[in-house]
């Protein structure tokens, strides 16, 4: 028996793939990371506003949630950002 088990471990062993575990979690936090952003969870409309794109949630930019950029991308990271922003309080 001890026979076999050397020639086990010798052909299994090329296929431990346990150092690609660390990488793999990495990738699955990124992903799930991109996944949870309010652009993606919400999907703004996306549309040109003279030079810039725009990503906006909600009927206008008074009521809404919007993000401005040169490019979409930069336009859905501006409206993440401006999602999280609080609203500013009015001095009295």
């Amino acid at each position: 028996m001890s026979n076999y088990q050397a020639v086990y471990d010798a052909a299994f062993k090329q296929f431990d793939i346990s150092y690609i575990i660390p990488a793999a979690q990495q990738a699955i936090a990124i992903v799930e990371m991109q996944m949870t952003r309010p652009s993606v969870l919400f999907k703004p409309q996306l549309s040109l506003d003279g030079n810039q794109w725009v990503a906006l949630y909600g009927a206008n930019l008074q009521e809404g949630v919007a993000g401005f950029g040169d490019s979409p991308e930069l336009a859905m990271l501006d409206f993440d950002a401006a999602w999280n922003k609080k609203i500013p309080t009015q001095p009295q």
